[in-house]
């Protein structure tokens, strides 16, 4: 479904001549999709990226479309998979502090920042595969279609609006408020398609060291 269309759904559903398509409407639209992308692993927006380390360093930022949740790592100059571990500590824990040095062959990944041990003793090259950030659009941009949701779902985002400014609309209202409550409505049950969708997509498995107990 084009932005267009779905921008001409919402007024329909409105039927408000005061709202704007540009600063109302197309703001909600990306603000769907930015919230739809935080909350799930959407397929669509699965990348792939290569990450240089030179010599020495023990930290390197990520591509810049990063969103979440690497879910591999492959080191391409070893031919090996890297080991995702699940914070610094864990990481640093595998070794006798930052001086132990060799090829990479396990990361922690905090915020935008990767962190690499053992220290490379050479340049090296890691293949992450990742969730990136969606694309956002311009209120002109009416023949693109929105980024990483599954195309017959699109229209959710007609849902995820009117839910929005329905409120608005009716605040006067004493009771139910019927518009707004329907749309709400329609928005979860949409948003559970969209779960069911990205049921199957791969999410990251850091791997825990687990410490033995003896009972």
């Amino acid at each position: 479904m084009e932005l267009a269309e779905i921008l001409s759904r919402v007024v329909d559903g409105l039927e408000d001549p005061s709202y704007s398509e540009e600063t109302d409407i197309m703001p909600l639209v990306n603000e769907f999709v930015t919230e739809t992308s935080r909350l799930y692993r959407l397929p669509d927006l699965q990348a792939r990226g290569t990450l240089s380390i030179a010599e020495g360093d023990i930290s390197v930022e990520m591509p810049d479309n990063f969103h979440k949740d690497v879910y591999r790592i492959y080191n391409s100059s070893l031919l090996k998979a890297v080991n995702l571990r699940s914070n610094l500590m864990a990481l640093e824990e595998l070794y006798s502090g930052w001086e132990n040095q060799g090829s990479i062959k396990d990361v922690a990944i905090i915020g935008s920042t990767m962190w690499v041990k053992p220290v490379p003793i050479s340049d090296q090259e890691l293949d992450i595969f990742y969730y990136r950030e969606p694309v956002l659009y311009e209120y002109d941009d009416e023949e693109s279609e929105l980024d990483g949701i599954p195309d017959d779902l699109c229209h959710v985002a007609v849902d995820y609006v009117l839910s929005k400014l329905y409120p608005k609309i009716e605040s006067g209202l004493e009771g139910r408020k019927p518009n707004t409550m329907f749309y709400k409505e329609e928005l979860a049950m949409g948003m559970q398609k969209i779960l069911f969708a990205c049921k199957g997509a791969p999410k990251p498995k850091p791997i825990v060291k687990r410490t033995a107990r003896f009972f």
